[in-house]
């Protein structure tokens, strides 16, 4: 069974950036940070990993706060293994960081081909992912806003495969508000 996990532990290595539309009233900023924490997954036998991070980060525009990542990966393409590694084929969720003040920025994770992959058989996954920003969902100063980054992290599970990875991750973008 395959364990795995989206790291928005947020650090490695800096993703581009997506050009973005201000939000109206709202300026466009750069948005760059890190992150680190630990995350939970459960497989299922079709290949269908349901995983829950949680950590802290230090960003641009929210300071030190807390984060949260709820996703699901499907692993049953057997095209997208590489030399006996495999990558998710699909990659869905939502990403939350909490401001210092306690607004919230969040976002939708975007699908793109080999978001998640091991490194090492169920010990090491490398993850690169964008984010876009959901204003409707966000709150405090990130109502309304507008944006995106790429996510870039690494999970290692000290104790493979026990499901319990340690994340960190990098975070590189625009985000309007």
């Amino acid at each position: 069974m395959r364990k795995v996990f989206i790291a928005v532990a947020v650090v490695a290595a800096l993703g581009v950036s997506t050009t973005v539309l201000a939000a109206p009233n709202g300026t466009n900023r750069p948005f760059k940070g890190s992150s680190s924490g630990s995350t939970t997954a459960a497989c299922d036998v079709s290949g269908t990993c349901d995983s829950d991070s949680e950590g802290t980060h230090i960003s641009s525009h929210l300071g030190t706060g807390a984060y949260v990542i709820d996703s699901t990966q499907t692993w049953t393409d057997p095209a997208l293994e590489t030399n006996g590694l495999d990558c998710a084929e699909s990659v869905t969720g939502t990403v939350t960081f909490w401001a210092s003040n306690g607004a919230a920025l969040v976002g939708d994770i975007q699908h793109n081909d080999e978001a998640v992959c091991e490194v090492s058989l169920y010990e090491e996954y490398a993850s690169n992912f964008e984010v876009v920003v959901d204003g409707a969902e966000s709150t405090g100063k990130f109502a309304g806003a507008s944006g995106s980054y790429w996510v870039t992290g690494t999970s290692f599970d000290p104790e493979a495969p026990s499901g319990t990875y340690e994340d960190s991750a990098s975070m590189a973008g625009t985000i309007s508000y």
